[in-house]
């Protein structure tokens, strides 16, 4: 699991064994829970190999690198895995293929110019084999009845029947 400083209550609870409570402040609100419960620290018990904490800085570089190489635009919260992997918290082994969820565009458009000019660098690592490379996959031909392939205005694809 990747947190921002407001997630530590995960960390915590699984450290004591029980849930912790705190006053989270992170600029991730999405990750802003004031403690983990029991349910969820037995499924992270079960379920997840570390707990990465990550800077609110390091946070919105992810953010920054989403929309400025990416053309996305993400909260916070859903920039975290982004930025954790991206700045080298996560360990990939050489060749092996990652994937990352992003995910929330619950941004308030006022603020973003402020999230991003507070955004860190992010220490990007060259990409070793397929771990850090981030691609789009184009839109499928559509299928048509009868099973003829057709572009997207309806055209036949080239090599089709």
């Amino acid at each position: 699991g990747r947190r921002g400083p407001g997630g530590r209550g995960g960390r915590l609870g699984l450290a004591a064994g029980e849930p912790v409570h705190l006053q989270p402040d992170s600029v991730a609100d999405g990750l802003n829970a004031p403690f983990a419960g029991e349910l969820p620290l037995v499924m992270i018990r079960a379920l997840v190999d570390d707990v990465i904490l990550i800077a609110d800085a390091t946070i919105l570089g992810g953010l920054r690198f989403a929309l400025e190489r990416m053309k996305q635009v993400l909260e916070p919260a859903g920039a975290a895995a982004l930025a954790a992997t991206l700045s080298g918290r996560v360990p990939i082994r050489n060749g092996e293929t990652v994937a990352v969820v992003l995910s929330g565009g619950n941004v308030d458009i006022a603020r973003l110019g402020v999230l991003i000019a507070a955004a860190g660098p992010l220490g990007l690592r060259p990409a070793r084999g397929r771990a850090l490379g981030l691609a789009r996959r184009p839109i499928p031909p559509r299928v048509r009845p009868g099973g003829r392939r057709r572009s997207r205005d309806g055209g036949p694809v080239r090599g089709s029947p």
